[in-house]
């Protein structure tokens, strides 16, 4: 059962995916300063506050979505502006394996993720909030 909530889980994402466009903007040195997805009922842009900070921000179900600090050493720190509990928002943080690591229902404005007890790497955070998906990068340095 597990098997089949996991591969349905991965078809939706994959179909989600699909509707997206992504932008990069790098720096004279090779750094990337944004990313930018192109949907249709979604948007996305990048803030640099003055610490040299990137928060990545986000569009879904009318409300903003800002995930901090990426690239993360030890706590991911999900903010969804306004959120209600009526909204039935929860994230899932996957390896590239596809092997979910952490799942948990988000009940409050502010989701604070431990990542320190994962190695470095790449991982897809997804994000779910009333009924619709979206899907991070995280880099756990």
């Amino acid at each position: 059962m597990k098997r089949i909530i996991l591969i349905s889980f991965m078809l939706i994402s994959v179909y989600a995916l699909k509707a997206q466009w992504l932008s990069y903007a790098y720096d004279a040195a090779g750094n990337r300063v944004s990313r930018t997805i192109v949907l249709d009922t979604r948007s996305t842009s990048v803030l640099v506050n003055e610490s040299d900070t990137v928060f990545f921000e986000e569009i879904l179900a009318e409300k903003q979505i800002k995930i901090y600090p990426n690239p993360v050493e030890s706590v991911l720190t999900i903010l969804i502006s306004d959120y209600t509990p009526s909204m039935e928002g929860e994230f899932s943080l996957l390896n590239m394996g596809g092997m979910m690591l952490n799942r948990r229902r988000i009940t409050a404005e502010t989701t604070y993720v431990e990542m320190s007890r994962y190695p470095k790497g790449i991982y897809v955070l997804y994000i779910q909030l009333s009924g619709q998906l979206t899907s991070w990068k995280v880099i756990k340095k």
